[in-house]
């Protein structure tokens, strides 16, 4: 049912299978290698067995984290200008790996689950940084238009929040969740009760701090690369020397993902272009993997 060119045979697949068999074959990809199958564990990128993605996969199945897509919310994230401790800070809240009391209790960790803002309800990640009182507060003073979001995870909140700010605010949000939990640590540790107005402008405050150190960082630095808003773009290889840029795109709709290779010299003309569809309905890891591969395959028969 394989073609020659590697390819299920789209004609044979369609006689012998029914639409819904049909469908999940297409979006099987073929190895091209064709080397035996082996076991692959699907809750880690690696295909093998750990005991923290077991772990992950039964709070999933339990309901006590979120089954949702992140990957476009990650990539938002990950492109917001911002103290790289904000981001962590948020990147802990999105895999549920911040200290809040649930989460500790869940890790068999004697402790009180109450809130320590309101003491009337436990402390999740969601109710600490949105829900909690003194967090929704917090979240009125900022303004911008602020109402509350019928969601029930912070990763559903936190998308519908940037999704309804410009890019310009997206510091601005991810800085004031981490000067929320920057309170709590403070009143839980030091016993040191600050007010809706102090955490908002330390929120405003530190990340205004930060941009104006990243302007004069940028002055003083030299970077041997074009640089735009501070993103670094391509750099030219050594002189004979040709660089080959790879990516790949994602065509849900017809189960199918391509990938595109094109070699520069260090004058940055083009010296060759390549670009491939192949079936199969992949993660956008598994895609980029294999634009790599088809490239170091390009360049071994080129030689």
């Amino acid at each position: 049912m394989v073609t020659e060119g590697g390819q299920w045979d789209s004609d044979i697949v369609e006689d012998l299978f029914n639409a819904r068999d049909k469908q999940c074959i297409l979006n099987t990809m073929v190895r091209g290698d064709r080397e035996e199958d082996v076991l692959y564990w699907n809750e880690d990128l690696t295909g093998d067995y750990t005991v923290k993605s077991a772990y992950q996969m039964l709070q999933r199945q339990k309901g006590l984290w979120s089954t949702a897509d992140n990957s476009t919310l990650w990539k938002v994230i990950w492109s917001v200008k911002a103290p790289p401790k904000v981001l962590n800070m948020v990147w802990r809240a999105l895999s549920n790996s911040l200290p809040t009391r649930e989460v500790l209790a869940a890790k068999r960790v004697p402790v009180t689950l109450i809130c320590p803002f309101c003491t009337g309800n436990g402390e999740s990640i969601f109710h600490v940084l949105v829900q909690c009182p003194f967090a929704d507060q917090c979240w009125r003073k900022r303004g911008r238009g602020y109402q509350p979001l019928a969601e029930v995870s912070f990763d559903r909140w936190l998308q519908r929040m940037l999704e309804g700010a410009g890019k310009d605010d997206h510091g601005d949000i991810l800085t004031l969740c981490w000067s929320i939990w920057q309170a709590r640590n403070k009143l839980v540790w030091n016993q040191t009760s600050l007010s809706v107005n102090q955490v908002v402008f330390s929120a405003r405050q530190f990340l205004a701090e930060w941009k104006g150190a990243q302007v004069m960082s940028t002055k003083t630095l030299y970077r041997d690369v074009n640089s735009r808003d501070g993103v670094c773009s391509w750099a030219k290889p050594n002189q004979n020397e040709v660089k080959i840029s790879v990516d790949a795109a994602l065509f849900a709709e017809c189960s199918k993902f391509g990938i595109g290779l094109l070699a520069r010299d260090s004058d940055g003309r083009v010296v060759q272009g390549r670009s491939e569809l192949f079936d199969g309905q992949v993660r956008s890891e598994l895609a980029e993997a294999v634009a790599v591969k088809e490239a170091l395959s390009w360049v071994k028969d080129k030689q």
